[in-house]
């Protein structure tokens, strides 16, 4: 269900130069431009998949981007969240998205939230969107999202990122979940690998760090650096590809172009310039 009547797209001359080459796409007419001016979506985490997701969106002609991170700019972000500079660290994310993404796009409406957001406040965001993006990079603020998400009956796009390896699923109520493939454990029981389904021999983990789960009252996009030992390596083209297929992803299932990733996870692997979709 879809929560319409927001912004609207005006074919004049501005903006049918704006979006003249996305017209020009076979399929990509004015109504499928119309239902993205008049769309709301609510991504969670501005590092390294939300700043470029949700520049693309903009770019493509989103009426409505809620953004939301409490985090600041950090010198270790800035091989992979290009949208920040050298001078940004120290300063929050969501606000500094917030002035690149009107810079881009003046006719967006940007809201940006640069604090922790219990589930209750969650719940409500997610109701008053048409779709939410998962940017986060830890598994448990993916559980309680794809829960949020449920409830609402929103779709969700879930990513993640380790090393040269990108994953992307989406869900729906109904469909398969992300819980399902990754199956929540005690933060103090790590999952076995090779206690999960066959499927997994195909899927890594989940995430683009091993920093620790958050409550279960508040949601984050993470937290401070952990030790050097337990960091996980990120590869930057490999956040801008994840970034870059959840966007794809956002756009196809508001406009109902192509085949989201229902039922399905994409997954890539950079090292090796393999791209596979696996039916779940």
């Amino acid at each position: 269900m879809f929560l319409r009547a927001r912004n609207s797209y005006k074919p004049n001359m501005e903006n049918n130069n704006r979006y003249l080459r996305q017209l020009a796409i076979p399929g990509f007419d004015e109504t499928a431009q119309q239902r993205l001016a008049e769309s709301h979506i609510l991504i969670v985490g501005c590092g390294a998949l939300g700043s470029i997701a949700a520049m693309y969106l903009a770019g493509a002609g989103i009426g409505h981007l809620t953004i939301a991170d409490f985090d600041t700019v950090d010198i270790t972000n800035l091989h992979r969240q290009l949208f920040y500079q050298t001078s940004d660290i120290g300063a929050n994310k969501s606000d500094l998205l917030r002035q690149r993404i009107i810079a881009l796009n003046p006719d967006v409406t940007v809201t940006a939230l640069n604090q922790k957001i219990t589930e209750t406040e969650a719940l409500r965001l997610a109701a008053d969107s048409d779709l939410i993006l998962d940017c986060t990079d830890n598994a448990e603020t993916k559980y309680i999202l794809e829960r949020i998400a449920i409830a609402a009956e929103r779709p969700i796009t879930i990513a993640g990122i380790s090393n040269f390896h990108g994953q992307i699923m989406s869900v729906r109520p109904g469909s398969t979940k992300f819980s399902a493939i990754f199956p929540e454990t005690h933060p103090s029981t790590p999952t076995d690998p090779t206690s999960q389904p066959p499927l997994t021999s195909e899927i890594s983990e989940f995430s683009d760090s091993s920093e620790s789960p958050t409550s279960d009252t508040t949601l984050s996009s993470g937290s401070p650096a952990p030790e050097n030992s337990r960091l996980k390596g990120v590869f930057g083209p490999a956040a801008g590809t994840a970034a870059c297929l959840q966007a794809a992803e956002a756009v196809k299932i508001l406009t109902g172009l192509g085949q989201p990733l229902y039922d399905r996870l994409l997954t890539f692997d950079l090292l090796t310039s393999t791209l596979r979709t696996l039916t779940l």
